[in-house]
């Protein structure tokens, strides 16, 4: 006797259904539905790569807008928003990991717009202030901003010029698709 004789093909289909519809309910957190014994080393690590992503992005991040404003008005050059969620988001983390935190992208950037991080952190706590204004931001632009990571280049007056997100290839590939969307 085979597995197709016990369990016809139409059951395979409705028990990956079900599979996929409880992950999706739970919220992909099937740690709470089947703790187990590594499960507190588990959330010991996540919370170390937190701290480690929150601490690896380049301080000439600004997060205030208005100071991102000023500074672009001053140096004429465009404010390039990151919508980001540090502690969570893959794709953010992949970005930061593979572009932000590289030396190619520091120099494009100290010599071509005015970095602004706007985080949207699930764990971890913002200054009050801080999540007001990113949230506002998040408000205003909600056209442009559909997921994470979210990268729009602003004029000084708040208009968005070009928009991108994660790109494969690292800075060159990057820094090449911004300066495209940037001429269009």
């Amino acid at each position: 006797m085979n597995f197709d004789s016990i369990f016809p093909k139409a059951l395979h289909i409705r028990l990956l259904i079900l599979v996929l519809v409880i992950t999706c309910l739970t919220g992909c957190k099937l740690d709470k539905l089947f703790p187990s014994k590594d499960a507190e080393e588990f959330a010991d690590f996540t919370e170390q790569s937190a701290e480690i992503v929150e601490t690896a992005h380049d301080p000439n991040w600004l997060t205030s807008v208005d100071t991102a404003m000023q500074l672009a008005k001053r140096d004429n050059k465009l404010v390039m928003a990151l919508f980001t969620g540090t502690d969570w988001c893959s794709f953010c983390i992949k970005l930061e990991n593979e572009v932000f935190g590289t030396p190619e992208f520091r120099k494009w950037s100290d010599e071509n717009v005015v970095p602004l991080m706007l985080d949207f952190p699930k764990t971890t706590k913002l200054d009050p202030a801080l999540s007001a204004q990113n949230q506002k931001l998040k408000l205003k632009y909600k056209n442009y901003v559909s997921g994470y990571p979210t990268v729009l280049f602003l004029d000084p007056q708040g208009t968005v010029v070009a928009k991108m997100g994660y790109a494969r290839g690292g800075p060159e590939n990057w820094i090449s698709k911004a300066e495209e969307r940037l001429s269009q």
